[in-house]
């Protein structure tokens, strides 16, 4: 058996025994824009499939090597965007198919799989999934909506404008390329059809589940470590830092970085210091550890990192507790803030951003921000002489830059507590605003400085309830779907060869 042979028998068994399905690769076009760069940068081979050989049959359902390559390039695309998102420019990433996840974003994987393993194992995911639900579909006797039709051509015009945009000659041409001979546009037709159905399927088994009020509750209290939201403030103090550069051993750099954090840690006199993320550091210490950055976080219990979430989620933890925690690379200091037991009703708000222009340096002035201020006073102005939940949404769209929300009428859903800017937050949950309530108030982050015009506009469910909920649907529809695919035997056909794997 080849290295190839034994890496494909190797991911196809772990994909029969894999029990965890998810819709969430399950889409169309993923993004175009992101498949076609991950196309370009892939060490991938073109390859003239034999059209009719079979590369993977999933419960007596057979897939071509062309449309083996169409799931593994949308995993490609789907994971780059992802991770696009995190750490920007990722081409070292998706060339070096062949290193080992966990030496390059740990993330993904583990132990000695490849980002050519990892993408494996999610098409062999996604087409059993889609397999297992399309079944599904067709047995319970779902079709395709008029709608539905309409939207799968709008998404094949769309994809030929990408094809000729990127100097491909037809559509044909550019699906022939970049997923083999045997990819027609009457393929990717039948595969988008199969999505929808799945998709449709998918979302009524997801709302076909419901809990009590008791069943939350008491999940939640089971789960409270994990879902509860933790603030706390973080400052990593490295062996590295030229202040240890005289020292000769490691040992020596490392017990310096942990008396520099313990210095630290004790300077911080307790609550006073919680509210402002400045103040947990001196000023003499950031000025001493001038590589070394102070972060505030706002972190789920799920998603602590395992180096300090012990004494994060302990108990007896009460603001302006401080810690110091060795790592092989320095210390951290860690000051707690405080804990969120999310037991509180989420908002829906509406809002119009008024955007401040910077200078050609890249400066918000005084005279540039009351610009903004002025702008955003006068749509106000509009707004309360017919105070509507409507007329702010036409408002919304004539006048928001916030390209999230104005062609929705400036509207946010089920907002939680931290998910604004500070300056919107406290409107939404620290100043006892009511539904029906306006302001207009400062907001900035790294993307833009202005106004928003804000509105309060109804209250939605307890944000506590919503995870449980969230929780316990996610885990009942994994175990129906479970039971759906014990029949689905992943086989490997022959055709595998000609599918682009590296």
């Amino acid at each position: 058996m080849s290295s190839k042979e034994k890496k494909i028998a190797a991911a196809a068994e772990e994909a029969k025994k894999n029990k965890k399905f998810y819709t969430k690769c399950i889409i169309f076009i993923v993004c175009l824009a992101i498949l076609v760069a991950a196309a370009a940068v892939i060490n991938s081979n073109l390859f003239n499939p034999v059209i009719k050989s079979t590369a993977l049959e999933i419960g007596g359902t057979e897939y071509s090597p062309a449309e083996f390559n169409y799931f593994y390039r949308s995993a490609i695309s789907a994971t780059y965007e992802e991770l696009y998102s995190y750490y920007g420019d990722l081409t070292a990433y998706l060339l070096d198919t062949a290193t080992p996840l966990s030496e390059q974003v740990s993330m993904y994987g583990d132990g000695e799989q490849t980002w050519a393993d990892y993408f494996y194992n999610q098409t062999i995911l996604t087409l059993t999934s889609l397999t297992v639900l399309y079944d599904r579909a067709v047995e319970e006797g779902y079709t395709l909506s008029a709608e539905d039709k309409e939207a799968i051509e709008a998404e094949i015009a769309a994809y030929e404008q990408t094809a000729l945009s990127n100097n491909y000659e037809s559509l044909k041409q550019f699906l022939a390329l970049n997923f083999g001979d045997g990819f027609s546009v009457e393929l990717l037709r039948d595969i988008a059809e199969r999505q929808y159905l799945a998709n449709a399927y998918a979302a009524d088994l997801n709302d076909s589940f419901t809990f009590t009020a008791e069943e939350k509750d008491t999940h939640y209290a089971e789960n409270k470590d994990d879902y509860d939201f933790y603030t706390y403030h973080v400052f990593m103090v490295g062996s590295t830092n030229a202040n240890f550069s005289e020292l000769e051993t490691d040992e020596e750099k490392l017990a310096a970085a942990h008396d520099a954090a313990v210095e630290i840690a004790n300077a911080a006199s307790g609550a006073q210091f919680a509210k402002n993320v400045q103040n947990f550091v001196s000023e003499d210490s950031k000025a001493a550890y001038e590589d070394e950055t102070v972060t505030k976080y706002l972190t789920q219990g799920l998603s602590l990192s395992e180096t300090y979430k012990e004494w994060i989620i302990d108990a007896s933890r009460v603001e302006g507790d401080t810690t110091v925690i060795d790592t092989e690379s320095g210390s951290y200091a860690i000051l707690y803030v405080g804990r969120d037991d999310n037991h509180y009703p989420l908002v829906n708000t509406r809002h119009i951003l008024v955007s401040a222009v910077a200078d050609e340096n890249g400066v918000y002035t005084e005279e540039a921000l009351q610009t903004a201020k002025a702008e955003a006073e006068r749509i106000h102005e509009l707004w309360l002489a017919n105070p509507t939940a409507e007329y702010f949404a036409e408002l919304a769209g004539e006048y928001s830059e916030d390209a999230g929300s104005n062609a929705n009428g400036g509207l946010y859903e089920q907002v939680y507590k931290n998910y604004m800017v500070t300056e919107y937050n406290d409107f939404l949950f620290n100043q006892g605003n009511q539904p029906g309530d306006s302001a207009v108030i400062y907001g900035t982050n790294g993307n833009y400085e202005g106004y928003h015009v804000v509105y309060f506009d109804s209250v939605g469910e307890v944000f506590s309830d919503v995870l449980a909920d969230g929780i316990l649907r996610q885990d009942a529809y994994n175990e129906v779907m479970s039971g759906y695919a014990e029949n689905y035997e992943v086989a490997v056909g022959e055709g595998m060869e000609h599918a682009s794997l590296d």
